[in-house]
């Protein structure tokens, strides 16, 4: 384990004072190391980086230790998708573009949210395939520049969480999913948000 740490120091390390706009750190499969290591968002602080891409690497735990820990400001796009996460969650005020699919986040969702900054300029969020059956009711709260949001191929049976102030959504999919009726409470918030935007609602495939 050590040594696959120390192989991520030196990494990260070389890249302190490059700028670089795209990382890609993927299909690390026979790398041992379950927990995120931390540090190296403080390593790219300065790098200036925009995209980060960890997909396809076997990380249970992407979550930050404390306050400094929060993602490089420059960051706009990052993917954790087709990892094992049992848990995420991080200060990320200017992420843009976020992909989760591919997890296990259901159980640590129910009762958590995926990120710790109070607001977000989050426009595109994937949550499909990650075992979800609930989610907090304000999962989605303050995140008022959301147009794209993917939960489908959950176990998800209802809604039970927030998405009435989502102004500037136009594309939910809860496709795949366990959904048979919607609550009235539901059936108000979309024919209210039909009234504010265009949004595109896939149904597809529910029981």
């Amino acid at each position: 384990m050590n040594m696959f740490i120390d192989e991520y120091h030196l990494l990260f390390n070389e890249l302190a004072s490059t700028n670089i706009k795209q990382l890609v750190r993927a299909n690390t499969s026979d790398c041992v190391i379950t927990k995120f290591p931390v540090f190296v968002l403080k390593v790219l602080n300065n790098t200036g980086l925009e995209e980060f891409y960890l997909n396809t690497n076997v990380f249970l735990d992407a979550s930050e230790n404390q306050c400094e820990d929060m993602l490089p400001a420059s960051v706009i796009l990052l993917d954790f998708s087709s990892n094992r996460l049992l848990q995420f969650c991080f200060h990320m005020p200017f992420l843009k573009y976020l992909y989760l699919q591919n997890n296990s986040l259901g159980s640590f969702l129910r009762f958590n949210s995926f990120m710790r900054s109070s607001t977000t300029q989050l426009e595109s969020v994937d949550l499909s395939f990650n075992f979800i059956y609930g989610l907090k009711f304000s999962t989605f709260q303050g995140h008022t520049q959301l147009q794209t949001l993917n939960l489908s191929n959950n176990n998800l049976h209802n809604i039970d969480f927030d998405i009435s102030h989502l102004k500037a959504l136009k594309q939910l999919d809860l496709s795949n999913k366990f959904i048979g009726t919607f609550s009235q409470d539901n059936m108000d918030t979309f024919t209210n948000m039909f009234k504010v935007s265009d949004i595109r609602t896939d149904l597809g495939y529910n029981v």
